[in-house]
């Protein structure tokens, strides 16, 4: 199987060595686990390290935001705009439109964005596509049964470009699902949870494959951290929920 290295330093290490390629991941976690850190690092690997271009679009934070917090990586999102090796679709709350499409609300519908994710994976020759995040995006629906059709058609339509994408999804505190809906983990092909685990005044973070299909993924919770460079995993340092909650 063809793979797509996931950029997370020594994460493909439990995943055979890479995302399987074209496939759709779910990467979730609560307020502050790192959903954006991780996207962001998957796609600016990609152009850099495997010349693999790559799509970002934002459902809650202003691009700029993303480029200015990208810095502090060392990870210069400009410049590998500028070499058409990343475009930044903006869908923010502060901004209803881009250049190819306007959102429309309440009578939201998906046909404008998918197409204008489409003319820019075909514009730059991407690889990789992130949806930051599909809970935001996804509020626009009242009812499961479409929440569940509509990510679906995202991850079809995106499967016939042959990118290799990864959703991120809020996980509200006390939720047992991985994610406000109760159906992204269904639809995809793998889920990564970011967890941020508190016991007493200490929290840990943590990162678990809970599914990967076509790979042979190590299951368990191993240590990770935010470094000045992005997240390191540590694939020898494993814990049980009982280490980190009694």
């Amino acid at each position: 199987m063809d793979r797509t290295p996931s950029g997370i330093t020594n994460l493909d290490k439990l995943i055979e060595g890479g995302f399987p390629k074209g496939r759709t991941l779910l990467v979730a976690g609560g307020a502050g686990s790192g959903k954006t850190i991780f996207s962001v690092q998957f796609l600016y690997s990609g152009a850099v390290l495997y010349d693999e271009p790559g799509v970002y679009v934002s459902f809650e934070q202003p691009v700029e935001d993303v480029v200015k917090d990208g810095q502090r990586f060392g990870w210069d999102l400009s410049e590998i705009q500028a070499n058409k090796k990343l475009t930044l679709l903006d869908f923010s709350p502060s901004k209803t439109k881009t250049t190819e499409v306007v959102i429309e609300t309440p009578q939201f519908n998906l046909s404008s964005l998918i197409k204008a994710i489409e003319f820019t994976v075909n514009e730059i020759g991407a690889k990789r596509v992130v949806l930051d995040s599909v809970t935001a995006l996804l509020l626009q629906f009242r009812y499961v049964d479409v929440v569940r059709r509509e990510l679906q058609r995202i991850g079809s339509s995106l499967r016939k470009l042959g990118c290799t994408n990864v959703f991120t999804s809020e996980v509200p505190r006390g939720s047992v699902g991985l994610g406000r809906f109760g159906v992204e983990e269904f639809v995809v092909d793998g889920v990564i949870f970011l967890h941020v685990i508190e016991k007493g005044l200490l929290r840990f973070r943590c990162i678990e494959i809970t599914k990967m299909r076509g790979t042979k993924a190590e299951l368990g919770l191993r240590a990770m951290g935010i470094t000045e460079s992005g997240i390191i995993v540590y694939p020898e340092k494993i814990y049980t929920y009982d280490q980190l909650t009694m």
